[in-house]
């Protein structure tokens, strides 16, 4: 999250406990409260095949699409569509009854990944959206259980044993709702502060150790994968951690959330695929952290090469948030809906992450309060329906052909296109920045190899709702105009043309 001039932090947790010999499943929270009472420490080593056990559902893993790898598959060889959320500061707000009654509510929504953050942080309200850190040694879980026993150091036998049970709670109540995780580890801000989590004051040592700690508790977890940083990556202690998670995790996602920080706040010289050119060779997922147009940030991203990586939205405008700069004040749903669009059609793997007050504020609070959030589900929807993964983007204009160019960085007003390659779907997002009644000139001919007709309608990302065009020979181009305003009163609208 860009934080402009406030402060967050952000502490992890994770731990094993041995009884008598025999590790107890770290699940079992009375076990664990039982355990802080009698002061007993948390040990470094040990297994956690107590809880994997207890997980009731196994989502395949996931990885790099073999025959493409601008996107991400399961295990099985399915294409995966990332439709993600960021409630960061998940566990220091919810119990366990809470984190269930949240995912419910992301899963029937049609939601499957959430960032969250292993270490919970406290926060005092302070001017608008800005939010300040207590110190490390105050960070509470949702049933108000000390994140640490002594001091701040980050080795795991300083870690209380019931915080620890509030993450593995979090980390189930997500499996047994189908949603994947990207858990942080190293998330850190700037302007840490004495008491906050510093990577540089901790030693190499001490963060390989965090990260074989967090490898090994969650190994047996197959929907569990990393994110590293949250606007701020200090190396080599990231490394540290990457290299310790890797020992018993090698092939799950890792990406980062990096900024160039003040006075520019700049992400331009930053992100993942950068941070691997300079040789951190872990990262494989290029996951854009850009407060700039989502056609353009897809657009950037998706054509870095040696390698190739996925790429979706991890970081861009916030629902109702100011964060960001250029930003609206503050992002209303017609933006959400300009991300998740944009995003898919410039060749996204999904849309990604969407950010919404639920990052820092309760999550239970804003459930069904961020509408522009809530309606990615229609998009998720339609794309799941249809063979997203063979649309290739159309940035040489052979099939829209009324635009020019490749996207600016803030041109929010540009059309994403994209085509299958077989010609059987066709697709055109109008992002309503010029007006409504707008009209958009299609080269029919890439439809169904030029032979036929295609069925012709609008679908309405507010709602989900189609509206019917008719039948249009696969020859020539056609003019299609846009409704004018949608369910919402908005003027943005998809295209949708599918060969008969």
């Amino acid at each position: 999250m860009q934080k402009n001039n406030y402060i967050t932090y952000w502490t992890s947790v994770f731990v094993f406990v041995a009884l008598g010999g025999v590790i107890a499943p770290a699940l079992h929270t009375s076990i664990m409260a039982a355990r802080v009472g009698s002061g007993e420490r948390l040990g470094v080593h040990g297994g956690m095949d107590g809880a994997s056990k207890d997980v009731d559902r196994r989502l395949p893993k996931l990885r790099t699409r073999s025959r493409n790898p601008h996107l991400l598959e399961d295990e099985t060889g399915t294409p995966f569509f990332i439709a993600g959320v960021c409630p960061q500061n998940l566990v220091h707000w919810a119990t366990p009854d809470r984190l269930e009654a949240y995912f419910a509510d992301r899963q029937a929504r049609h939601f499957n990944f959430a960032w969250v953050a292993i270490n919970g942080f406290n926060l005092i309200p302070g001017k608008g959206d800005m939010l300040y850190d207590r110190p490390a040694s105050d960070s509470v879980d949702g049933r108000g259980n000390l994140m640490l026993l002594n001091g701040t150091s980050w080795k795991p036998q300083n870690l209380n044993p019931a915080y620890v049970a509030s993450v593995d709670a979090m980390v189930r109540s997500a499996a047994n709702h189908a949603i994947y995780l990207f858990l942080d580890p190293f998330s850190c801000a700037y302007n840490p502060g004495s008491g906050d989590f510093d990577p540089a004051q901790h030693s190499t040592d001490e963060m390989r150790q965090w990260g074989e700690f967090w490898g090994n508790r969650y190994k047996n977890y197959s929907h569990v994968n990393f994110v590293l940083g949250n606007d701020r990556v200090v190396w080599p202690q990231v490394d540290s951690v990457v290299s310790g998670l890797m020992k018993y995790m090698p092939d799950r996602l890792m990406t980062i959330d990096w900024i160039g920080g003040p006075p520019d706040w700049s992400t331009d010289s930053t992100g993942p695929h950068k941070l691997y050119d300079a040789g951190h060779r872990w990262v494989n997922l290029n996951a854009w952290y850009q407060y700039h147009a989502p056609q353009w940030a897809t657009w950037s991203h998706y054509n870095m090469v040696n390698p190739v990586m996925p790429t979706c939205i991890f970081e861009t405008f916030y629902e109702h948030c100011t964060f960001g700069d250029p930003k609206p004040s503050p992002t209303p749903p017609l933006r959400m809906r300009q991300q998740v669009w944009g995003t898919v059609l410039n060749g996204g793997s999904g849309f990604g992450i969407l950010g919404s007050p639920d990052c820092v504020d309760d999550p239970m609070k804003w459930l069904g309060k961020t509408p522009g959030v809530e309606q990615a589900e229609h998009c998720t929807t339609f794309f799941k329906a249809r063979r997203w993964y063979d649309l290739i983007p159309d940035w040489s204009h052979t099939f829209l052909t009324s635009q020019l160019g490749t996207p600016g960085k803030d041109d929010f007003a540009y059309v994403s296109a994209a085509l299958a390659g077989d010609g059987s779907l066709g697709l055109c997002y109008y992002p309503g920045e010029s007006g409504q009644r707008f009209q958009l000139t299609v080269n029919m001919s890439k439809m169904g190899s030029g032979a036929g007709v295609s069925r012709a309608r609008w679908y309405d990302p507010t709602n989900g709702a189609f509206r019917i065009i008719g039948t249009v020979n696969n020859s020539g181009t056609h003019t299609f105009t846009t409704p004018g305003a949608n369910s919402k009163g908005a003027p943005d609208w998809v295209l949708v043309l599918e060969k008969n």
